[in-house]
C-alpha cells in the first residue's frame, strides 16, 4: 500500500471511529473506552482532532445533546467550520454500528497507524 492510500485509509478509519462515537447506539462506557485508547492518537485530518477533542469535553446525555453540544466546544476551540453532517447521520438499522464493531475499528486504526 502505497503511502498516500495508507493516509486516505486512516482518515477512513478515523471518521467512521468518530462516526459511531456520535451515534445515538454508542453506549457512554464504549465512548469513554474509545477515548481512553485514542488519547495518544496522532489524528491524519485536523477536523478529527478537533472532533475528538470536543467529543471529550462533551458530556454525553443524549445523542441530541451531544449533537448541540459538539459545535459548541469546536467552537470554543476556535473550529467553528466543522462538518458535522456526516457525523450524525442516522445509521440504517441494517448498517448499526455495535460494540465489537467500535472495538474492531480503533483496533484497525491502531493498527494502519502504526505501520505508516
Amino acid at each position: 500500500m502505497s503511502p498516500s492510500e495508507a493516509s486516505a485509509r486512516i482518515c477512513d478509519l478515523e471518521r467512521l471511529v468518530l462516526r459511531a462515537l456520535c451515534q445515538s447506539s454508542c453506549p457512554e462506557a464504549q465512548s469513554q473506552s474509545v477515548c481512553r485508547e485514542l488519547a495518544t492518537h496522532r489524528w491524519q485530518e485536523e477536523d478529527h482532532r478537533i472532533v475528538f477533542a470536543a467529543l471529550q469535553q462533551a458530556r454525553r446525555t443524549s445523542p441530541s445533546s451531544l449533537q448541540q453540544q459538539l459545535p459548541g466546544h469546536a467552537t470554543r476551540m476556535g473550529f467553528p467550520d466543522i462538518d458535522w453532517a456526516a457525523l450524525f447521520e442516522p445509521v440504517p438499522e441494517s448498517g448499526a454500528i455495535e460494540d465489537d464493531d467500535v472495538s474492531r475499528l480503533v483496533a484497525d486504526l491502531k493498527a494502519a497507524a502504526k505501520n505508516t
